[in-house]
């Protein structure tokens, strides 16, 4: 609290969201934050993790489970638990798990996405991006991580065009490439006017051959 009076006014802070991963000294702590307004946020990945492993069967009724916790809300899916322990078809402790999403039910789902737990950085960005050859850089990766966040946020991301998604050294590479295509020669290139290296308006054909000359002609 104290680092982040240093950079942030917090008298004007009006709502504080708290993103944990279940344990229950961040869950339980949130009343303690000196603010007016705060809440808490489980991370989804560990409660996909712990639902799913209710089921005996976690290919089929695990993977229902997560998705009833995510589509029906975390007392659904207590419900769904139950009537898994009566049938026998879960596996044991999973009464705990059903106590445990009644109890943290307001910290289940909802809310700004969080950005990730180090579940999500081990398990979905890693396995994104760490693949072999691929190589990120520390901004390309954060970069990755805002956009996936506001995906998973319903935010509408911008719209970018091809040319502008190209660096400057590979815009520059592309139109010598382009400009060596219409004059291949060195220094029959013809400047243009304006934002520097452009698509070449005119070319000279002096050395060519007299077929190219008549054709262009």
């Amino acid at each position: 609290m104290a680092q982040a009076g240093r950079r942030f006014d917090l008298a004007r802070v009006r709502r504080v969201h708290l993103g944990t991963d279940g344990e229950a000294q961040y869950v339980n702590g949130i009343s303690r934050l000196r603010f007016p307004d705060a809440a808490g946020h489980i991370d989804p990945f560990h409660v996909a993790r712990a639902v799913a492993s209710c089921a005996v069967d976690r290919a089929s009724g695990g993977a229902a489970l997560a998705d009833a916790v995510r589509s029906l809300g975390p007392e659904a899916c207590a419900d769904l638990i139950d009537d898994m322990l009566e049938d026998g078809t879960a596996r044991e402790g999973a009464e705990a798990v059903a106590a445990c999403l009644r109890r943290h039910a307001a910290e289940i789902g909802g809310g700004p996405s969080m950005g990730t737990m180090e579940a999500e950085q081990q398990h979905m960005y890693k396995a994104r991006m760490g693949s072999f050859p691929c190589a990120w850089s520390a901004a390309g990766a954060d970069a990755m991580a805002r956009v996936r966040s506001w995906v998973y946020s319903g935010f509408a991301l911008p719209k970018r065009a091809r040319e502008g998604s190209r660096s400057r050294r590979r815009a520059a590479r592309r139109d010598e490439r382009l400009a060596g295509f219409v004059a291949p020669r060195p220094g029959t290139r013809l400047k243009s006017e304006g934002k520097g290296w452009e698509y070449p308006v005119s070319a000279s054909l002096a050395g060519m051959g007299s077929d190219v000359r008549f054709r262009s002609s």
